[in-house]
């Protein structure tokens, strides 16, 4: 038997399916192969997709506990999945591709996308404030970047 590789710095993961895929191996593979696959075989559509999601999370909440920072550290990153999710089907769809070659350069397609990755990073920081700082912190973070004032202007 051999052990699973260490954790990858997520630090650097484009897309934040692959930061569980990458960041617990094990528990991916367990998630994947008993619960996942089985709820989203024969067909693998979107439906049985969010489903499996949705169950593979709740597992993990489970897990952690049904705390209210948990919960929102569940919840961003179900999000940020299911957006990433949607992209990927949008993509996916022929008449989509088609129209993107016909319009739009490989080179400027890239110029779009980088920003956009910035919408998942931004819901796995505050996932991960939540999950490792607690409500207390999360919610000063949420307060002080929505709320307040972040770069006093004189």
């Amino acid at each position: 038997m051999e052990p699973q590789p260490g954790p990858i710095c997520i630090s650097r993961v484009m897309l934040f399916s692959k930061v569980w895929r990458e960041f617990d191996r094990g528990l991916y593979q367990f998630f994947k192969n008993y619960i996942f696959v089985p709820i989203c075989e024969p067909t693998f559509s979107l439906g049985r997709k969010v489903t499996g999601v949705m169950v593979s999370y709740s597992f993990v909440l489970l897990w952690h506990g049904f705390y209210h920072h948990n919960i929102v550290w569940i919840v961003l990153n179900i999000i940020a999945l299911l957006l990433e999710m949607s992209a990927k089907s949008l993509y996916a769809m022929e008449s989509f591709r088609n129209w993107r070659e016909r319009t739009i350069s490989d080179v400027n397609f890239r110029r779009i996308l980088a920003p956009l990755h910035i919408v998942p990073f931004a819901f796995g920081l505050y996932s991960n404030i939540y999950f490792l700082g607690g409500s207390e912190v999360g919610a000063l973070f949420v307060k002080k970047i929505w709320e307040e004032e972040t770069v006093p202007i004189r």
